[in-house]
């Protein structure tokens, strides 16, 4: 910073070097910084020349990767986590930093893409443990921006099935509801619905085996969490961390209707 000057450093040996560290931050505020070099070149008989070069050195980090996603690929052939991006604007940027986690904690750098790349597939995963991303952008001179939000790619998804098919008035019918997290990290919970079917009334509580589960009854216009035979809507929220697992059903939920 300023205009600090360094001088008196001679190197009476071929070959031999110096390495200087210039501070181009004041106040908190990084500034792009402009050095001068003065060097004397002697012969044997002491006669010298004076040579001058200026160069910038380009601290600045590049801007965050934004618009960053990741989802479980679970349909191709290709199977894993697949992460993209918005490009860069950047016009000194050389390439993009994939960082994984298995524990959101610990990060190690994982790859890394060209810098015209806008997408990776992280392929050497194993459904049902958990990964996490983080993306960087690097320059030419090796500055490197900020890492981008924390990804990771869950894979929820629900099956619905019934015990019996009837239409007869005084039945009972049992809808079972199964929700898996087949993806390659924990989900923040979930959100189920299923309306009672057309001339039913629910004939008892709905249920569900993960515990914390809330059980809400849509009536009228609002839910309550009082069960109510009325009900035209039944919702199950459940909002905490859902670990992914390849083949356990993460939760059963049911709903059991009387046909009038």
């Amino acid at each position: 910073t300023g205009s600090d000057t360094t001088d008196s450093r001679y190197a009476d040996i071929d070959g031999e070097t110096y390495t200087y560290y210039w501070d181009a931050s004041a106040d908190g505020i990084t500034y792009d910084t402009r050095v001068r070099i003065r060097v004397y070149v002697y012969d044997g008989d002491d006669t010298g020349t004076d040579t001058t070069n200026y160069f910038s050195v380009d601290i600045v980090s590049p801007d965050t990767p934004q618009n960053v996603h990741a989802i479980a690929d679970l349909t191709t052939p290709e199977t894993g986590v697949y992460i993209y991006w918005e490009p860069g604007t950047e016009s000194d940027s050389k390439e993009y930093r994939i960082y994984r986690s298995t524990n959101g904690v610990s990060w190690v750098l994982y790859d890394t893409t060209a810098k015209n790349d806008t997408d990776f597939l992280d392929s050497y995963v194993q459904q049902g443990d958990s990964y996490f991303y983080k993306i960087t952008l690097i320059d030419i001179y090796d500055n490197e921006s900020d890492s981008s939000v924390e990804l990771s790619a869950p894979y929820m998804y629900l099956t619905k099935t019934k015990d019996i098919d009837s239409t007869r008035p005084g039945d009972t019918i049992l809808y079972t509801i199964r929700v898996f997290n087949t993806g390659f990290a924990p989900a923040n919970g979930f959100i189920a619905y299923d309306y009672r079917p057309e001339n039913t009334t629910l004939s008892d509580s709905a249920t569900s085996d993960l515990a914390g589960t809330i059980i809400e009854y849509k009536v009228g216009a609002d839910y309550q969490s009082a069960y109510s035979s009325s009900a035209t809507i039944v919702r199950w929220k459940y909002e905490s961390n859902v670990y992914p697992h390849i083949t356990n059903v993460v939760a059963t939920l049911t709903m059991e209707v009387r046909v009038e």
